[in-house]
């Protein structure tokens, strides 16, 4: 269990050791589902309170490796994201449009699968 402590003037402090890491920067998120994923970055998003950071959810209804193809388009059409993620559900497809996808994601920079 992770306790916290608040410090002299109210802000939250962790006991040493148990730092928050910092998160900088601009994150694209591009998914297969128009609505269902989406919502729940979306959500997660809010939850997590961020404000030092900039979070992009995209739906597109793409799977694998045209999934990449259109993130890379938004990524380069709306502005350079330091990190690009594409959502899509691994059980639902086959293995070699899996292995397309990843060898098109290693081409861009900074794309995760």
């Amino acid at each position: 269990m992770r306790r916290s402590f608040k410090g002299r003037h109210g802000e939250r402090k962790h006991p040493s050791g148990s730092h928050k890491r910092r998160m900088r920067g601009s994150y694209l998120i591009v998914c297969e589902g128009e609505k269902t994923e989406p919502y729940y970055f979306n959500a997660f998003k809010k939850k997590l309170r961020v404000r030092n950071i900039e979070i992009k959810v995209k739906g597109t209804g793409f799977n694998t490796w045209s999934l990449v193809d259109a993130a890379e388009r938004f990524n380069n059409e709306e502005s350079q994201y330091d990190n690009v993620w594409c959502v899509f559900d691994h059980d639902s497809f086959p293995e070699k449009n899996i292995h397309k996808a990843f060898a098109q994601a290693n081409k861009y920079h900074p794309f995760s699968l």
